[in-house]
């Protein structure tokens, strides 16, 4: 009765002179398919794995043994807790790892930011730079010399408004243009 019940516990009963009696559950087939040999080899590799025994004794003297071996389920949950750490584990790094994204992401917006902040406060200055150059020139229009400093005031003051223009530009859409590749490598 108990083997007839179980229905995924390998078992194999054996009678007093320790022939196989009944069998369940020893391969994927169906009972019906399994030969003889194969459920005896079943029962060697059970005896080796050191599986369960349990002795039944049935009034007159009638002794049988009951061989069973671990479920194909439990050794399914043996694995579980491997399974359960390695999800785990994979979380974790996903959440560093889109963490240490975000805060990098934060990192480049702060350094953004300084950049467009750093070109805007560099524009007061220069502009109030050229606005001196403009009027040393209309005081100075008849000394070359000085017209010559000038100039190359303005040429600085030219070379300052690119860079600021170029910080302002940080961090925006570029403007994209057609050119003629062949030109520019010859320039």
């Amino acid at each position: 009765k108990i083997i007839e019940q179980n229905t995924t516990i390998p078992v194999i009963l054996l009678n007093e002179s320790g022939e196989i009696e009944q069998y369940r559950n020893i391969d994927d087939r169906n009972l019906e398919e399994m030969e003889l040999p194969e459920v005896q080899k079943a029962l060697d590799r059970m005896i080796r794995q050191d599986t369960g025994v349990i002795e039944i004794v049935f009034p007159p003297d009638i002794h049988k043994t009951l061989i069973y071996t671990h479920s194909s389920l439990l050794k399914y949950l043996k694995w579980y807790p491997y399974i359960q750490l390695f999800l785990i584990a994979a979380f974790i790094a996903f959440g560093y790892i889109g963490f240490s994204i975000a805060r990098r992401a934060e990192q480049n917006q702060v350094w953004l930011g300084m950049a467009k902040e750093t070109a805007h406060q560099l524009g007061t200055p220069i502009t109030a730079i050229l606005g001196w150059v403009e009027t040393l020139k209309a005081v100075n229009e008849d000394n070359p010399t000085n017209q010559e400093m000038l100039d190359e005031l303005r040429n600085d003051v030219t070379r300052l408004e690119l860079i600021a223009d170029r910080f302002s530009k940080i961090g925006s859409q570029p403007d994209l243009s057609p050119i003629d590749f062949y030109e520019q490598l010859e320039k």
